[in-house]
């Protein structure tokens, strides 16, 4: 089974990668929480770079005037 959702910027809160988790979660602002199969653990060092690229996109996408 395989299910796509697609996203705004700002209704991602944070981007968790850490803890042994074996792909990057997603917190979403109603609550949720969305697994990306995309970014993986087992990538090792690739993996915790696009995380890390992913977490800065959202926070330069989901930036607003309060918070510059």
């Amino acid at each position: 089974l395989m299910v796509t959702r697609h996203l705004e910027w700002g209704e991602i809160v944070s981007v968790r990668f850490g803890q042994g988790r074996p792909w990057v979660q997603l917190d979403l602002a109603d609550g949720d929480t969305l697994a990306v199969m995309g970014i993986q653990r087992a990538d090792g060092v690739r993996a915790d770079a696009e995380a890390k690229r992913l977490a800065t996109l959202v926070a330069l996408h989901s930036a607003t005037p309060r918070d510059d």
